[in-house]
């Protein structure tokens, strides 16, 4: 069996002098239209490198973890039972 691994790189280039109006029409266009557009072409076992992710993606137990996120919560339950280690979206901090 083969299995193969491939990346997408979705980017917004924006000129530095961009009003805050326009840097949140971007932002506003990457969290809404392109997360569905690269689902659709990752299919359902993929993921996303988590520091350079959108830390709002609704879904960033599937696009952080895959199919794992339940048994790394379980072990960060175990080894780390009173939350000394938070990141925004990782294991059980939403």
């Amino acid at each position: 069996m083969q299995t193969y691994s491939w990346f997408i790189i979705a980017a917004t280039v924006r000129d530095d002098s961009a009003s805050l109006s326009q840097i949140n029409t971007y932002r506003h266009l990457f969290q809404t239209s392109q997360p569905a557009i690269l689902r659709q072409l990752s299919g359902p076992n993929a993921g996303a490198y988590s520091n350079e992710a959108d830390i709002y993606e609704a879904g960033f137990q599937t696009t952080f973890f895959g199919p794992n996120y339940a048994k790394l919560t379980e072990i960060k339950a175990k080894y780390d039972p009173d939350d000394l280690v938070i990141v925004t979206s990782y294991n059980g901090c939403r």
